[in-house]
């Protein structure tokens, strides 16, 4: 194997143990610190504020013009020369300096930066969120400055051909990150550890690199001058990337202002994107990665018609694999959210599932879009135009902004994930005729017919999950539960009792009763489904309450039989009021069928309920066969389409198996 082809084999599987721990590092952050509270939102919000600062200051100067510079000083004078490590002392004390600085001024204002991103929309009633994220973010500001050395150590080793250990380090960021949110969920730490903690997890990154560099011979020696010559391309950087930058910013603050003033919006937001960016990283970003070169040369050289068949083969290919994935995660929004998430013990609940279920199944719409707007990106940068695509890209932010605010006085949150997938939609499009008419076609009949075959086919097995995910759901869910019911309880329920709950308006009552009124009500189909409030005795400790189903009803008019167990709680977390030894615990209870009726029985346990870390079983099975069934329809309809990629997947594995076999021993 060359060494080529092992730098990218290591770089391909830490880069997918990234993504694993990043995906690791979401479920843990439900799990210790839930979907739909003031924290929640709070804490991403203000993480998310420091790596778009970077993004905007420096982000797209690092990677367009400081990095091409590196690389024509270790070209022209050698790698390892004292000119090419002056030039990376100066990339790393302009990018120090500039960073830092920014920090600092984001650390004085972070009170004034917070209310742009939060309260331009808002009607002023979330001041506590706002402090929250406010104290959240002075702790963060260090990142601003962390993630830009980071990103200069990453992009001097790249250059070197050192690639394991730049795409280990956010491995390891992420596993610090793991640790201080299970710190927080067992009370070994505060909500400014949390904060401190994070931050550290960006300074890991950098810890991990820099005994690497020593060891090639960087001597670490910033230097600060930005009248050096070497910087004079940056005066001269192309006005489309600072463009973009800025659209990219106005739209992420408009978004936020939409988003935040709704609880848990701004988590559900953040933990979906980094869902639908999984299929995303690991398959558009690699046909593009592979393909761009040859579309860089075939432009460059006015091979035209090689250029529009790989371009072809491009767009193809990304619809083949992405287009089912957008789709299959749509219809399994909910079951996906409820494995990744829902675990005992933490404190993301059903009713958290419900909501980022919804998010997340509109939201994965734009998987395919967002994915061929970015292979549009690249073809047109193969032909060295960034003009056309930051037009489209300021065009769709514009367009993201006013549909996201008119489908969110609709639709909610949801409306948000909607105005994605339009955005994309239209961005694409747009891409698509701009490409068509530069090249004088896509290909004819030749792309797109394969294009309508792959769309059928997804169709079909959404159609079919759709299908098999409403037949398969559970039939008793608990929506959610609580350690105190402060609602009146009559002196006949004193040692537990339920009622049913008969409508929409009903439970936004009983919602606001629970003082949960600042979250959505979980969104409940009643014509298909029974609600019960059931409560437990009351007791002298902090409890909860877990309910079984003894027995089913055999015929119509038969009740369901539960078993509802008080257990005490361990959670060192919950602060008690001083009537909190009166108030029972309680469970909101869905069960899928209309009109049932409900026996309760009432058992305390002496131990507190087990608390382990644990997926829910069912449903985890239940998502594996909803994905094969899925994805054996995808493969049957696009072997009975006869598509052309299926073709040659199945050509190419059987070649390679077929190498692989040894070869019979002829007789002698």
């Amino acid at each position: 194997m060359s060494q080529h082809a092992r730098n990218t084999a290591i770089f391909s599987v830490l880069t997918l143990g990234s993504r694993l721990s990043g995906l690791v590092r979401i479920m843990v952050f439900a799990y210790a610190i839930g979907g739909r509270n003031v924290l929640a939102d709070s804490y991403q919000l203000a993480y998310l504020i420091p790596s778009t600062i970077y993004e905007f200051i420096v982000g797209g100067v690092l990677s367009a013009i400081f990095i091409p510079l590196l690389v024509r000083e270790q070209e022209q004078h050698g790698k390892t020369s004292g000119e090419a490590w002056s030039v990376a002392n100066l990339l790393l004390g302009a990018v120090g300096v500039i960073l830092a600085a920014t920090g600092l001024v984001g650390f004085i204002a972070s009170p004034w930066i917070i209310k742009a991103l939060t309260g331009v929309i808002s009607d002023g009633s979330i001041e506590e969120k706002q402090a929250l994220a406010t104290h959240l973010f002075r702790y963060f500001t260090p990142q601003i400055f962390l993630l830009g050395i980071n990103a200069v150590f990453m992009a001097i080793l790249n250059s070197l051909g050192v690639f394991a250990v730049t795409a280990a380090a956010p491995i390891v960021n992420n596993f610090v990150v793991i640790g201080v949110f299970l710190a927080y969920y067992f009370g070994w730490i505060d909500v400014t550890g949390l904060a401190v903690g994070t931050t550290l997890g960006t300074a890991a990154m950098i810890l991990v690199q820099l005994p690497w560099l020593l060891k090639l011979g960087m001597q670490v020696r910033p230097k600060f001058d930005l009248r050096h010559p070497v910087f004079k391309s940056v005066t001269q950087m192309g006005w489309p990337v600072l463009l973009v930058s800025i659209a990219n910013l106005f739209g992420w603050a408009v978004r936020t202002n939409l988003l935040y003033p709704i609880i848990g919006a701004m988590a559900i937001y953040t933990l979906s994107f980094q869902i639908i960016m999984m299929p995303y990283g690991i398959f558009a970003v690699s046909i593009a990665t592979v393909l761009y070169p040859a579309l860089s040369r075939h432009a460059a050289n006015n091979r035209m018609s090689e250029f529009a068949g790989d371009m072809s083969l491009g767009f193809r290919w990304t619809t083949f694999i992405l287009l089912p994935i957008s789709l299959g995660i749509a219809v399994l929004a909910l079951p996906i959210v409820r494995v990744l998430f829902e675990h005992k013990g933490g404190q993301f609940t059903f009713a958290d599932s419900l909501f980022a279920g919804r998010f997340l199944g509109y939201y994965a719409l734009s998987i395919a879009p967002y994915a061929l707007v970015m292979f549009a990106t690249r073809v047109f940068y193969s032909m060295k135009d960034t003009a056309t695509p930051a037009a489209i890209n300021i065009v769709g932010v514009v367009i993201n902004a006013v549909v996201s605010y008119l489908l969110l006085k609709a639709m909610g949150a949801a409306g948000i994930a909607v105005a994605a997938a339009v955005t994309y939609t239209v961005t694409t499009t747009a891409s698509m005729a701009v490409i068509k008419q530069r090249t004088g076609g896509l290909g004819g009949k030749s792309f797109w017919i394969p294009l309508v075959k792959m769309s059928m086919a997804s169709a079909l097995m959404a159609f079919a999950v759709h299908a098999a995910e409403v037949w398969s759901r559970p039939e008793v869910e608990v929506v959610e539960r609580g350690t105190r019911l402060v609602l009146p309880i009559p002196e006949s329920g004193s040692r537990g009792n339920s009622v049913a709950i008969k409508s929409e308006e009903e439970l936004g009552r009983i919602w606001t009763a629970l003082g949960r009124d600042r979250e959505t009500v979980p969104k409940i189909d009643f014509q298909q489904v029974t609600m019960m409030l059931a409560w437990g005795p009351q007791s002298k400790t902090t409890s909860t309450l877990h309910l079984d189903v003894i027995r089913r009803p055999t015929s119509p008019g038969e009740p369901y039989d539960f078993r509802a167990t008080v257990a005490p709680t361990t959670r060192t977390t919950v602060t008690l009021a001083a009537d909190a030894p009166t108030s029972p615990a309680y469970a909101l209870v869905q069960v899928r069928q209309r009109g049932a009726t409900l026996n309760t029985t009432f058992a305390v346990a002496a131990a507190p309920a087990e608390n382990g870390f644990d997926v829910v079983d069912s449903e985890l099975i239940r998502l594996g066969l909803l994905i094969g069934l899925g994805a054996f329809i995808y493969v049957i309809s696009a072997f009975l389409f006869r598509m052309e990629e299926l073709e040659s997947l199945i050509s190419k594995f059987s070649s390679k198996f077929r190498r692989r076999r040894p070869e019979p021993e002829k007789p002698e």
